[in-house]
């Protein structure tokens, strides 16, 4: 849909910042999935989650995934993990088929939520 005939079906009101986030959202929704996988211990998780699906991201998908509870791998994950690595969050930004370096800093991993 072209500006002008959004800028019609707009009311007067909202003006030119509603006009730009209207479009900036209907860019992301042509724009490829965004999966975020978060991978820690269940009682840390909740946190990172919720940093996630905060506000409006119709696009974003969230997998959380446990280390407690989690018996069977497909063979292609890799199945060591230190022990170190049990004890922390690690979460990954993907988008279509390429992802972020693991973020183990919640602070962080906000700011690459918000660009």
């Amino acid at each position: 849909m072209p500006v002008k005939e959004l800028q019609f079906l707009m009311p007067q009101e909202m003006g030119a910042e509603a006009l730009k986030s209207t479009l900036n959202q209907r860019h992301r929704l042509e724009a490829e999935p965004e999966q975020i996988i978060i991978r820690g211990p269940a009682q840390d998780l909740q946190k990172w989650v919720a940093a996630a699906t905060a506000g409006y991201h119709p696009w974003r998908h969230v997998y959380p995934i446990a280390y407690e509870g989690v018996t069977e791998f497909p063979p292609y994950v890799p199945q060591l993990v230190s022990a170190d690595s049990h004890r922390k969050v690690s979460a990954y930004i993907c988008q279509g088929t390429q992802c972020s370096l693991p973020l183990d800093d919640l602070d962080a991993f906000r700011d690459a939520l918000s660009r």
